[in-house]
C-alpha cells in the first residue's frame, strides 16, 4: 500500500522501473482477514490481546519470552518517536546519518547532532561515539536496526556496548526495528536489552508489506517511561488502536505470517546476491554494492562514475527510472537505494537499463 505523495509522483512521471518506495511486490493473502473485520462502530479492540499477539510473535521468530515487557499502541512508528522525544524531555538527539527521510519531518523541532553510521564499524567506534556524545550533551539516541537505508545489521555485541555508553551517560534509546523481521541472517532485537531507558518501536507494515494500514507499537523495560508515553499519546486524542491494524496484527503474527515470511526473505536473499553478482560483473569498479542482511534495501556507491548526483538523477529520470540518492538521507556521499523485493526479471531489466545508461556516461 502506497503512500499518496509518491503515488502521486510515480503516476504523473510514468517510471517504467520504480526502485525508490521502500515497499515490496509481494502480497501477503489479507483479505480473508479483512472479511471477517465486520464490527460496527469502534470495534473496541482489547488491548491485553493485541500485547499477547506481540509476545506470541517475538516467540515464533525469534525465540524470545518478553512477559515482562511494556507496551503501547502508536499510530506510526514516526509518530512513537516523536512522543517518546517528548515524554522525556529529550532536546539533544543524535542521529545517525545516511538516515531514514521520515525522521526529518520530526526531529527538526530539536537540536539534532547528525553521526555518521558507518563509523560503528570501525574499530575503536566505541571511544569515538562516547566523545561525541560528551562534547555534544546528548540525551537521545535514535537509530534504525535494521538500517535504513543501508541494510546492514548491528549485533549484539556491538548494541550491548552502544548501550553500556547510554547507561553511562543516563542517554535514552529508541531503535527503530521497523525491518526487524525483514532479515537475510541473524538477528539481535534490542527488545533483549534489559536498559531501563531502551524503547523499542515496531511495526506491522513493513514486515507483511501493509504500511498503508497503519499502526505500530512500542516496547520497553520500564513502566514509567511507557506511563509517560501514554499520557503524550492520550493528550492528542490517539490511544484507541486502529481496527484494521489492531486485527491484523492479531492474525498475521502468526505461524502461517512466520512461512510467508520466512519465503519472503529466501527471495530477498536471492535476490541481493543476483543483484551483486550483475553489478560485480558488468559494472566493474564502476559501482560497488557490499551486500547486506537487513531489509530488501541495495546502498551502491556510484562514485567512480565521476557523476554528480543532479546530473545522474536527471538521467535515471529521462530514462524513467526511479531510485532514492543519499541526499535524500542526509548523506552528501554518491550513493543510491534500490528495492529489491521484486521479481528477478525486473532486477534484470534494471541492469539492463542501468548498462546502456553508465556506457553512454563513460
Amino acid at each position: 500500500m502506497r503512500n499518496d505523495f509518491y503515488l502521486k509522483d510515480v503516476i504523473r512521471t510514468k517510471y517504467k522501473l520504480d526502485f525508490g518506495i521502500a515497499e515490496m511486490d509481494f502480497e501477503f493473502p489479507i483479505r480473508k482477514y479483512l472479511v471477517n473485520i465486520n464490527k460496527l462502530g469502534y470495534g473496541n479492540p482489547d488491548s491485553q490481546q493485541y500485547s499477547e499477539s506481540i509476545k506470541r510473535w517475538f516467540y515464533i521468530q525469534y525465540g524470545q519470552i518478553i512477559d515482562d515487557r511494556y507496551f503501547v499502541y502508536t499510530h506510526s512508528i514516526k509518530y512513537a518517536i516523536k512522543k517518546i522525544i517528548d515524554s522525556c524531555n529529550k532536546v539533544n538527539i543524535l542521529n545517525f546519518i545516511p538516515c531514514y527521510n521520515g525522521y526529518n519531518d520530526i526531529l527538526n523541532l530539536y537540536r539534532v547532532f547528525d553521526y555518521n553510521y558507518l563509523n560503528l564499524f570501525e574499530e575503536c567506534f566505541k571511544e569515538h561515539l562516547e566523545t561525541f556524545i560528551i562534547k555534544n550533551k546528548i540525551n537521545c539516541i535514535i537509530i534504525s536496526n535494521p538500517h535504513n537505508p543501508t541494510g546492514k545489521i548491528i549485533g549484539k555485541e556491538k548494541l550491548e556496548e552502544i548501550v553500556d555508553i547510554c547507561s553511562k551517560h543516563n542517554i535514552y534509546l529508541v531503535v527503530d526495528e521497523a525491518y526487524g523481521d525483514i532479515v537475510q541472517n541473524e538477528f539481535f532485537s534490542a527488545v533483549n536489552i534489559e536498559y531501563d531507558n531502551c524503547i523499542v518501536v515496531k511495526t506491522i507494515g513493513k514486515t507483511f508489506n501493509i504500511s498503508g494500514v497503519g499502526g505500530a507499537y512500542l516496547i520497553a523495560y520500564n513502566k514509567k517511561i511507557c506511563d509517560e508515553i501514554v499520557h503524550e499519546i492520550k493528550s492528542d486524542g490517539l490511544m484507541s488502536p486502529n481496527i484494521f491494524s489492531y486485527y491484523l496484527t492479531e492474525c498475521l503474527y502468526s505461524m502461517e505470517g512466520k512461512f510467508w515470511l520466512d519465503d519472503i526473505n529466501d527471495i530477498i536473499l536471492k535476490n541481493k546476491q543476483y543483484f551483486k553478482q550483475e553489478l560485480d560483473s558488468k559494472f566493474r569498479n564502476k559501482l560497488n554494492y557490499e551486500l547486506t542482511y537487513g531489509s530488501y534495501l541495495a546502498w551502491v556507491n556510484y562514485d567512480a562514475l565521476g557523476i554528480s548526483e543532479e546530473l545522474f538523477e536527471k538521467i535515471l529520470k529521462e530514462n524513467k527510472i526511479k531510485v532514492v540518492f543519499s541526499s535524500k538521507y542526509k548523506l552528501f556521499e554518491k550513493y543510491f537505494r534500490v528495492n529489491l523485493a521484486c521479481k528477478i526479471e525486473k532486477i534484470d531489466k534494471f541492469i539492463f537499463e542501468l548498462e546502456k545508461i553508465i556506457n553512454n556516461i563513460s
